[in-house]
């Protein structure tokens, strides 16, 4: 098995949000709609017939992209997109997990990231804290880089969906 195979990139973007106690009437129809989409999330145990990291049992690289394309599909705190190829023609893949408002978001959190990465790109102290202060903290976890080490790739279903459905 080359070590391309189950080359699987889960880069998890976590915010901190405060939930204030008076919500408007929009705020708690969107948490609603939320909790309800959430909770048809998936288990990996229900789309794989076994929880990953049972005895005697893998997931592959098939099992693996078609949990996260039907987590996708469940979820408005999951963004899946491929990033290219594997060098074995495989897709190599980034889940982006964060608030809805986030990932409708993502463009501009995107750009606060490059241009806060690029000294040249910002100009001044001044403007390089408002950029901080409009960012988002970004967490990367990085699953199954050699082909031998394939625990974290069987993981990253149940972790990726415990965020999802994590209140």
């Amino acid at each position: 098995m080359h070590s391309h195979s189950y080359a699987l990139f889960l880069s998890l973007i976590f915010t901190s949000i405060t939930l204030f106690s008076q919500q408007s009437a929009q705020a708690q129809s969107q948490t609603a709609r939320r909790a309800a989409r959430t909770s048809a999330a998936p288990t990996p145990q229900s789309v794989l017939g076994f929880t990953p990291g049972t005895e005697r049992t893998i997931a592959d690289w098939k099992d693996i992209t078609n949990y996260f394309a039907r987590l996708d599909a469940s979820s408005d705190r999951l963004l899946v997109r491929e990033l290219g190829k594997s060098t074995g023609g495989r897709p190599l893949f980034v889940a982006i997990i964060s608030a809805p408002e986030n990932i409708c978001d993502l463009d501009k959190y995107k750009e606060i990231q490059s241009r806060l990465a690029d000294p040249r790109k910002v100009q001044g102290e001044a403007e390089r804290e408002r950029l901080i202060e409009m960012g988002k903290t970004v967490v990367t976890i990085s699953c199954s880089i050699h082909s031998d080490e394939i625990v974290a790739s069987q993981m990253c279903m149940q972790l990726a969906y415990e965020l999802v459905a994590a209140e």
